[in-house]
C-alpha cells in the first residue's frame, strides 16, 4: 500500500518587521508648528523687503500713499500685484492653518487669516486714468474693513492670547515676553486708528509708513513667539513634559 506524503505548506502570514522612525508623533507635530511659525515670518519679511525695493530701488520706483496702492503698481516685468497676492495669500492661509494654543486664540487667528485673504480678494478702489485712489465703493469698503479686522484680530492675539503659553517657561523670563506681547499688541491696535486719522486730516502720504510699521510689528510678534516657544522647550517631547510639570 502506497503511502502518501503531504508536504507542509508554509503559512502565508509573515510577521512584519517593526518600522523605525526618526522621531515620535509628538516631536513631529511640534516641529510642524515651529515650521508654520517660521513660514509666516519668512513670508512677511519677504513681502516687506520686496515692498521697500519697489518703493525705493525698483525699475520704476514710485511712492504710493499706502501699501494697498502698490497692488496697482506695474514695475517692469514683475508686477507688484503678483507678489502682493502671493505673499498676503500665503500668510493668510498659514494663519488659518495654524492651530492656536486655546480655542479663542485659534478663532482670532482664523479671523485674521480670513480677513487678510479678504484684503487680497477685494483690492482698494483705484482710478486707472489718473493712477490714484478712486471713489470709495462697496469693494473698497470691504477691503478696508478686512484690513482693520486683520490688525484688530492679531492685536487681540498679542495682548490676550500670546500670554497663555507663558506658564510653560521659567518664571524669570515671563515678564520680558509678557511686556513684548503687550507692546506688539498695542501697536497692532494703534495702526488702524492712526491710519484713519491721517486720512481724515489729509496726511495720506504717512499712511504707508504707519501700515509698513504695523506689518513689521506683526513680523516681530512671530519672531518673538518662535523664540518663546523654543525657550519653553516645547519643541521636544522631553521639554514638553518638563514644561507641563512646571505649569502644574
Amino acid at each position: 500500500m502506497a503511502t502518501s506524503q503531504i508536504n507542509a505548506v508554509p503559512s502565508a502570514h509573515v510577521e512584519a518587521a517593526p518600522v523605525t522612525v526618526d522621531r515620535d508623533i509628538r516631536t513631529h507635530m511640534l516641529a510642524t508648528y515651529a515650521s508654520l511659525r517660521r513660514l509666516i515670518a519668512v513670508a512677511t519679511a519677504a513681502f516687506l523687503i520686496t515692498l521697500a525695493g519697489y518703493r525705493y530701488v525698483g525699475h520704476d520706483p514710485v511712492h504710493r500713499d499706502s501699501i494697498s496702492a502698490y497692488y496697482y503698481h506695474h514695475n517692469g516685468d514683475v508686477r507688484m500685484k503678483d507678489l502682493f497676492i502671493a505673499a498676503l495669500s500665503s500668510v493668510g492661509l498659514l494663519l488659518v492653518a495654524y492651530q492656536g494654543y486655546t480655542d479663542r486664540e485659534n478663532w482670532a487667528l482664523n479671523t485674521g487669516g480670513v480677513a487678510l485673504l479678504g484684503v487680497v480678494a477685494f483690492p482698494m478702489d483705484w482710478d486707472l486714468a489718473t493712477d490714484s485712489s478712486g471713489e470709495l465703493t462697496i469693494r473698497g469698503g470691504v477691503h478696508y474693513t478686512c484690513a482693520v479686522t486683520f490688525f484688530l484680530s492679531l492685536g487681540y492675539v498679542c495682548l490676550y492670547r500670546a500670554q497663555d503659553t507663558l506658564g510653560l517657561i521659567p518664571v524669570q523670563a515671563q515678564r520680558t515676553y509678557r511686556n513684548l506681547y503687550r507692546i506688539t499688541g498695542f501697536f497692532m491696535w494703534t495702526v488702524p486708528a492712526v491710519a484713519l486719522l491721517l486720512r481724515w486730516i489729509g496726511y495720506d502720504g504717512w499712511v504707508y509708513v504707519v501700515e509698513y510699521f504695523g506689518v513689521s510689528v506683526f513680523l516681530i510678534y512671530w519672531i518673538v513667539k518662535s523664540v518663546e516657544m523654543r525657550v519653553s522647550l516645547t519643541e521636544t517631547p522631553q521639554g514638553l513634559a518638563e514644561a507641563e510639570a512646571r505649569a502644574q
